[in-house]
């Protein structure tokens, strides 16, 4: 819709209401496209604290090792939600 279109009907909202709302429904022309609806944004995962922020394996390391999972449960007060609170013994003696 062109510009022009625009400013002709800038000026239908000192019509009444009925008018106004047949005005606009003959101007305005509908698209028949596909709605785009938002997308809910990821939530960034926090790294616990003996890895860095920019540690591209820390998660693999961490299901992997059970000495470096009980290292995360010591030194973080929130544990990963993939990994038990619970401190894991790996060898019986």
């Amino acid at each position: 819709m062109g510009a022009q279109r625009w400013r002709k009907l800038n000026g239908i909202m000192d019509l009444p209401i009925e008018i106004a709302y047949g005005i606009l429904a003959t101007a305005i022309e509908p698209k028949r496209q596909r709605i785009n609806w938002p997308k809910r944004k990821s939530q960034a995962i926090d790294v616990p604290y003996p890895f860095q922020h920019d540690d591209n394996y820390w998660q693999d390391i961490l299901k992997n090792d059970w000495r470096v999972r009980n290292e995360v449960r010591l030194l973080n007060e929130s544990v990963p939600s993939f990994i038990n609170k619970t401190m894991e013994v790996g060898e019986w003696s």
